[in-house]
C-alpha cells in the first residue's frame, strides 16, 4: 500500500515538475505575444532591434507569418561595431510570408559577415527569403556579405513575393563571402517575384574573391518583374554585372533607370 502511494506520489510529482518546466522552456523561444499588437491598425509593432531579432527567430523557427502584418514604428539602429549583429529573417527552409511595412523608417547598422560557401552563408539581407510583402523600408550604414542570394532588402524574393518602395543608401556595402559567390543585388539578390519603385545606391563588390557573378544594382537575377526602379549603385564582378539587373532571364524590367554609379567587369575565370 505504501509502495503504491509512493509510486502515485512520484507520478504526480513528475507531472507537476513537467508543468512547471514547460512554460519556462517555451519562454526560450519567441511567439507573437512578444510583440505589441495594435488592435486599431491590425498589426504587430516592431519598435527596436530586439523586435527585429525576435521576428527573425519567429520566422526562422517555422512560423511563416502568413496573413500577419508587422509595422516598423521607429528608426532602428544596430550596434555597428558588432559582427553578425543580426540574423536575416527567412531561411532556405522558412520564407517570410506576411507583410512587413517599414512605414518610411530606417534600419541602420546591420553587420552580417559570412566567410563560407554553405547554405548558412547564403540567403542574406534584412530578409533572407521572402514570399510575402516588404514595403516602405530604408536600409542605411550597413554591411552584408554572403555566398548565394544576397540583397540589401531581400536575399531571395520568391514567386508571389513583392518588394516595393524600398531604398538602400550609398553607405551600404554588399560583399561576396567567397569565390564564385552568385546573385547579389542592391535590393534583391535573386528575384522570382515583383520589385517596384525601389532605389539603390549600394556598393556591391567581390571583396577580393574571383568569379563574383550575377550582380545588379536592383537585382542580381530576375525572372519575373522589376518596374519603376532607379539605381546609382557601384558594382564589381566578372559577368552578368549590370546597373539594374545582372541577368534578366525572360523577366520584365520596365520604367527603370541607372545613372551616376560605376560598373567594373574583369576577366572571366573558369567556373
Amino acid at each position: 500500500m505504501k509502495t503504491n502511494i509512493l509510486a502515485n506520489f512520484g507520478k504526480r510529482a513528475l507531472i507537476a515538475v513537467t508543468m512547471l518546466i514547460a512554460p519556462i522552456s517555451l519562454r526560450a523561444g519567441v511567439s507573437l505575444s512578444d510583440f505589441a499588437y495594435n488592435r486599431e491598425g491590425g498589426y504587430y509593432e516592431v519598435r527596436s532591434a530586439q523586435d527585429l531579432r525576435n521576428l527573425s527567430v519567429l520566422v526562422n523557427s517555422g512560423n511563416h507569418c502568413f496573413g500577419l502584418t508587422f509595422k516598423l514604428t521607429a528608426n532602428v539602429a544596430f550596434d555597428t561595431i558588432s559582427i553578425n549583429n543580426f540574423v536575416a529573417i527567412g531561411t532556405s527552409a522558412n520564407a517570410f510570408a506576411g507583410t512587413f511595412d517599414g512605414d518610411g523608417h530606417v534600419i541602420s547598422g546591420i553587420n552580417i559577415t559570412k566567410r563560407g560557401v554553405t547554405g548558412s552563408d547564403s540567403f542574406q539581407g534584412i530578409f533572407g527569403r521572402n514570399r510575402g510583402l516588404v514595403k516602405n523600408l530604408t536600409l542605411s550604414a550597413s554591411t552584408i556579405s554572403g555566398y548565394y542570394y544576397v540583397g540589401g532588402i531581400v536575399g531571395q524574393n520568391n514567386g508571389g513575393g513583392m518588394v516595393t518602395n524600398c531604398r538602400v543608401m550609398s553607405n551600404v556595402r554588399i560583399y561576396a563571402s567567397a569565390a564564385k559567390s552568385l546573385y547579389h543585388g542592391g535590393i534583391v539578390g535573386f528575384n522570382r517575384g515583383t520589385i517596384r519603385k525601389c532605389s539603390s545606391a549600394a556598393t556591391i563588390a567581390d571583396n577580393g574573391h574571383s568569379a563574383h557573378c550575377y550582380i545588379g544594382g536592383i537585382a542580381g537575377y530576375n525572372s519575373y518583374y522589376v518596374s519603376e526602379c532607379t539605381s546609382s549603385a557601384s558594382l564589381c564582378g566578372e559577368y552578368y554585372v549590370e546597373g539594374l539587373v545582372g541577368q534578366n532571364d525572360s523577366g520584365a524590367c520596365t520604367g527603370c533607370h541607372y545613372y551616376g554609379g560605376t560598373i567594373r567587369r574583369y576577366l572571366l575565370a573558369a567556373l
